[in-house]
């Protein structure tokens, strides 16, 4: 039984390494709210997650690592190859993400 639960690998896509620091707002880690924001910042500044929700100050995010936020919603590994530059939205759990160019 052990080996079944220990022997699992998580599914990891990114090429990052799993110890990247990212940044995550505090509703998506305390709240269980779902992802509906994501950045990969360009030039090597690593990935962002959100709720959604407007407004966000410097107290409401949390620095985890990439692998933590595949534990918290391994859907995200489909973004994995999004390049530098791009973000992804969406406005509801249900909807369509909506890449889009990071504005310099």
């Amino acid at each position: 039984m052990f080996k079944n639960i220990f022997g699992r690998k998580k599914e990891f896509n990114f090429t990052e390494p799993e110890n990247t620091v990212c940044v995550v707002c505090n509703h998506i880690i305390h709240d269980n709210s779902p992802i509906m924001y994501i950045a990969h910042n360009g030039e090597g500044d690593g990935w962002e997650f959100y709720c959604g929700a407007e407004h966000h100050e410097t107290t409401d995010v949390k620095l985890i690592s990439l692998g933590q936020i595949v534990d918290i919603d391994s859907r995200v590994n489909k973004f994995s190859d999004m390049p530098e530059g791009i973000y992804v939205q969406r406005e509801t759990e249900n909807d369509e993400w909506v890449p889009c160019k990071i504005s310099s």
